[in-house]
């Protein structure tokens, strides 16, 4: 990953008070237009206008549309910002019904705090991915 990711810190959803300097490291990368793009597309907002193109596209053309993963790489990210992005995706596909499907749940993008266990989902992450408990 390298440059790209040499930006850390980048809160859910932008705010200028904490969005961190961009590292010179990310010059001349895509890094560097993803980090002035993201007061942009940084927002709840963003995810569901780009979810709402392709939900169109699909419903044009009659296409059926999955997301085939989303998640957030979480050596970069702070655990509030990945539940709120987290959240953010699934209910907007859920809302769109557009079936999804989160990405490595247990390694660099894990959702749990530690091996994979209920013990080990943090309230945030619970409410992120809509658990509801053992049924």
């Amino acid at each position: 990953m390298g440059n790209q990711v040499a930006t850390t810190g980048v809160p859910f959803s932008y705010d200028a008070k904490t969005y961190p300097a961009i590292n010179p490291k990310v010059k001349g990368t895509w890094g560097e237009n993803n980090y002035y793009q993201y007061k942009t597309d940084g927002n709840e907002q963003s995810v569901h206008d780009k979810l709402q193109i392709i939900k169109n596209w699909g419903a044009k053309y009659d296409v059926p549309i999955l997301c085939g993963e989303y998640g957030v790489y979480n050596k970069y990210a702070d655990a509030d910002s990945r539940c709120r992005y987290i959240n953010s995706v699934r209910k907007n596909l859920k809302a769109m019904g557009i079936p999804g499907i989160m990405w490595d749940y247990n390694t660099n993008f894990s959702i749990f705090n530690g091996p994979p266990s209920i013990n080990t989902l943090s309230d945030c992450m619970k409410q992120a991915i809509d658990y509801t408990g053992a049924k």
